[in-house]
């Protein structure tokens, strides 16, 4: 996620601690303005999330 939302994160993000939580509200709130691939970066990353945690619920 890195790679793909590094730019993103520096243009809309600057000044925030890397992976902390006001980044990620920052992302959340700049939505429609990432890159395609920070989206999708995103995207795969929250699908990979819930399919694990749907796992833990069984």
């Amino acid at each position: 996620m890195r790679a793909s939302c590094g730019g993103d994160y520096l243009r809309l993000c600057a000044g925030m601690k890397p992976g902390g939580p006001e980044v990620k509200a920052c992302f959340k709130r700049n939505r429609q303005n990432l890159s395609k691939g920070c989206s999708q970066a995103i995207a795969a990353y929250e699908h990979s999330r819930s399919g694990a945690s749907g796992e833990a619920d069984d």
